[in-house]
């Protein structure tokens, strides 16, 4: 196994340690199993139990993990839809920001045509 898996695994086995028994209830076992069965105990941990999650720097990895055991194990279904819902009005919120950028930005192209031809007719004219 890879070293990056290896020191991923271990630091979810340093998170179980810091969980409390009823935030553990709620994790799948067979998740758990397999979990303690990749961790290498060879390969050291950077998590300090002593201090709180937040507090440290995880990797991208262990991040990954510990967002899908939110959404798979401690977030209720209402406050997914909604995290959901969130993100879809964001995006639609961007695209229709770039949409109304791009329409400002064809606009501004109109208008400086115009004026260009309209400068240019006056340099004609001017030179009749």
């Amino acid at each position: 196994m890879d070293k990056i898996g290896e020191k991923t695994y271990s630091d979810l086995v340093i998170i179980f340690k810091m969980m409390s028994p009823s935030m553990l209830q709620r994790i799948n076992p067979k998740f758990i199993k397999t979990v303690l069965s990749k961790a290498s105990p060879e390969c050291k941990s950077d998590i300090n139990p002593y201090i709180p999650l937040r507090n440290q720097k995880l990797s991208k990895q262990t991040e990954a993990f510990l967002a899908m055991m939110y959404k798979d194990y401690f977030c209720d279904e209402d406050k997914i839809v909604q995290d959901e819902k969130i993100n879809i009005k964001a995006v639609s919120e961007q695209t229709s920001n770039n949409s109304n950028k791009l329409l400002d930005i064809r606009k501004e192209r109109k208008i400086s045509i115009i004026f260009n031809k309209i400068k240019n007719w006056f340099k004609k004219k001017l030179k009749v």
